[in-house]
């Protein structure tokens, strides 16, 4: 398993390749974005398999 950041409910991995280092220096405004983008793929996503 990868690197991940959740804001509490929403969990969502690190692009493969990222280090431990970059991923502490996520601001959170990077964060932000990333859970939102999740949340956009996830949504257009729902029901396919």
């Amino acid at each position: 398993m990868g690197l991940y950041l959740t804001d509490g409910e929403v969990k969502t991995k690190f692009r493969a390749g990222v280090t431990e280092e970059e991923a502490k220096a996520t601001t959170a405004e990077q964060a932000a974005e990333m859970i939102k983008s999740y949340e956009a793929w996830k949504k257009k996503n729902a029901g396919k398999k």
